[in-house]
């Protein structure tokens, strides 16, 4: 097998990784961690102590993966004699490039956002779980939130808006991340047809 296939199917391969290690995480949390917390536990401190151990656990393979995606991506797109630059609008293939290195440039904004603002429980939440685990082991009134509950009303407000606005900006950056998959599609398949 010649050395530039092997390269490119190198490449490729890593580019494929990358996505599906980063989006396809966002959408394990988004569908399958997080509700899962809000059941078993509400939207109690419990639920955030679960959704941030995971966030921390995916936060460098995803920071690692945005990397090889910028890498690798610049590396293939060059390979193309569609390609008209970063942010060509020149010809269809280009335009869909550009459209895609938009919305993962959004991605990538969302993902430090939630990382950096939303990525640490605040002291005072911690202290609240801390507290509802004592009262649960005393048989005291602070009783963790059942399964499907609400947290208790000794909780701070501000545990479920900081959860809330985390979730949606997880939200937001799925539905961008399928976007970014329909133009990498696109794009593969301008490439494969006619001259533009």
């Amino acid at each position: 097998m010649p050395d530039k296939i092997v390269l490119m199917t190198t490449i490729r391969f890593l580019h494929d990784l990358a996505t599906a290690a980063w989006i396809g995480g966002m959408i394990a949390m988004a569908v399958a961690v997080l509700p899962a917390a809000k059941g078993l536990f509400g939207m109690g401190p419990q639920a955030q102590r679960l959704q941030l151990a995971v966030q921390k656990r995916l936060r460098v393979p995803v920071y690692i993966a945005i990397v090889v995606l910028i890498v690798t991506g610049l590396l293939m797109s060059r390979r193309s004699p569609r390609y008209a630059g970063l942010l060509s609008w020149a010809n269809p293939y280009s335009a869909a490039l550009a459209w895609k290195h938009v919305l993962v440039a959004a991605m990538i904004v969302i993902a430090l956002v939630r990382s950096l603002a939303f990525g640490r429980m605040p002291p005072q939440a911690a202290g609240a779980g801390e507290a509802a685990g004592a009262g649960a082991m005393g048989g005291g009134a602070g009783q963790p939130a059942q399964p499907g509950q609400p947290a208790q009303p000794g909780q701070p407000a501000a545990l479920g808006a900081r959860q809330k606005a985390s979730m949606a900006l997880l939200f937001l950056n799925v539905l961008l991340g399928i976007a970014v998959l329909l133009l990498s599609a696109l794009s593969a398949a301008l490439r494969a047809g006619p001259p533009a």
